[in-house]
């Protein structure tokens, strides 16, 4: 019996001492904080490690619009031999599945390359092109279906600002990029009216700062600015003369927009301080630059011919050169502050997490 209590006594001591080992380790600051940190800032897996890294998307042709409606569900868009090609991204860049081409093949020798997307919602979206039609998903991309607009022009870009309101860019298919016009809808795409000419250069891209600021802008330095929700446009002020083909607003007056010059050979990021009012060129390129977006935290990116890209990560103010692959990069979206997603030609798609 005394030879059991002692066995019991050093038992029980044995595990107080377990308890005390296990309950020092539970507040432990080392792994909690790692993770719980990360779990805050980025709730994707960090597959990426800072640099880029490429995905495989499933097609060689070329991919020209990408657009996330989320952090983790995304479309890229471009080129096709039966219509505009379309993938989908159900995690946030890191696979992609193809879904039914964009029946956009129509009034050029594009081969039906979808030059205009964009999502509402994970089902809902609209997509312009080289046909003639405005083209509508209510499935994901699964099946789609046409409503006419009441014009002869290339339909280079679309945009909207909230479920009802939103644009079209055109491009004049006689003179490619020499004329455009700017649509208008009100009632989500069931109908058109064009809401301005330009006779400068067709309109490659619309951005918005509020339902009511927003800038159009286009081929050979075309630019135009709308402080009345789009009902009227008016000329802006530029030194640029190569196609102005992307914009992003980093706030309520300061955008920057890209410069493609002629065989992508060089190209420049333009910034605007007022608006879209006036803008002038603050970084001039060796690449022809196709594509910019923000992460919303003061990172800048910009992407184009030969793999290149140019990045600022303070707002603008700086910036520095690289290069990823040796293809063009057409298109950037950052789905959230600290991952960035590119597409480009042959298909190419590539992914990037990094905490500034």
């Amino acid at each position: 019996m005394k030879n059991n209590s002692a066995l019991f006594v050093l038992l029980a001591a044995i595990g107080l001492a377990v308890l005390s080992a296990l309950s020092g380790c539970s507040q432990s600051t080392t792994t909690n904080t790692v993770t719980n940190t990360v779990y805050v800032h980025d709730t994707l897996p960090d597959w990426d490690d800072s640099t880029w890294t490429m995905r495989q998307s499933f097609t060689t042709w070329d991919l020209v619009r990408v657009q996330f409606v989320d952090s983790m569900m995304g479309y890229a868009a471009g080129a096709g031999d039966v219509g505009g090609t379309i993938v989908r991204t159900t995690n946030g860049g890191q696979t992609w599945s193809g879904e039914t081409p964009i029946p956009t093949t129509g009034n050029s020798s594009g081969n039906g390359t979808c030059y205009g997307l964009w999502f509402f919602n994970q089902m809902n979206g609209m997509a312009v092109g080289d046909g003639l039609g405005v083209y509508h998903t209510t499935d994901g991309a699964h099946t789609w279906y046409g409503t006419t607009i009441n014009t002869q022009n290339f339909l280079r870009s679309i945009y909207f600002v909230n479920a009802s309101t939103g644009f079209i860019g055109t491009n004049d298919p006689n003179t490619v990029g020499a004329d455009g016009d700017i649509w208008k809808t009100t009632d989500g795409g069931v109908t058109w009216q064009k809401v301005a000419n330009s006779s400068t250069g067709g309109i490659f891209c619309f951005s918005f700062a509020s339902p009511t600021n927003g800038i159009a802008l286009g081929n050979s330095g075309t630019a135009f600015w709308t402080s009345d929700g789009g009902s009227s446009w008016h000329p802006a002020t530029t030194n640029a003369s190569g196609q102005l083909i992307s914009a992003t607003f980093i706030n309520a007056t300061t955008a920057f927009a890209t410069s493609l010059g002629s065989g992508g050979g060089s190209g420049a990021i333009l910034r605007t301080t007022d608006a879209g009012v006036t803008w002038t060129t603050v970084k001039n390129t060796s690449f022809g630059v196709d594509a910019i977006a923000s992460n919303g935290a003061g990172v800048i990116t910009a992407v184009g011919y030969g793999g290149g890209i140019t990045e600022s990560t303070d707002s603008g103010v700086t910036w520095t050169d690289s290069q990823f692959g040796s293809n063009r990069w057409e298109a950037i979206a950052y789905p959230s502050p600290t991952r960035a997603v590119l597409v480009g030609n042959l298909g190419q798609i590539a992914t990037r997490h990094r905490q500034f």
